[in-house]
């Protein structure tokens, strides 16, 4: 997790351990091209999410039965 101006943001790696590697790289990026996680950002080398939105996209996911609670 990385802190940028007092927001916690999840890396690319720590979402897709979050999830438990049921969602692949590719479809978190198909999640962004649509819209779906729009604080999506790219530093350097690392992809970014914000983990308050990450958080009620899992609950979405959750819901939809796309993943299983932790």
């Amino acid at each position: 997790m990385v802190n940028i101006k007092g927001i916690d943001y999840y890396t690319m790696d720590d979402v897709l351990e979050k999830w438990n590697h049921v969602i692949t790289k590719q479809t978190l990026y198909q999640y962004v091209w649509e819209g779906k996680l729009k604080s999506a950002m790219k530093i350097g080398r690392k992809t970014l999410f914000a983990k308050e939105e990450i958080n009620r996209f899992e609950n979405k996911l959750i819901k939809a039965g796309k993943l299983n609670r932790p």
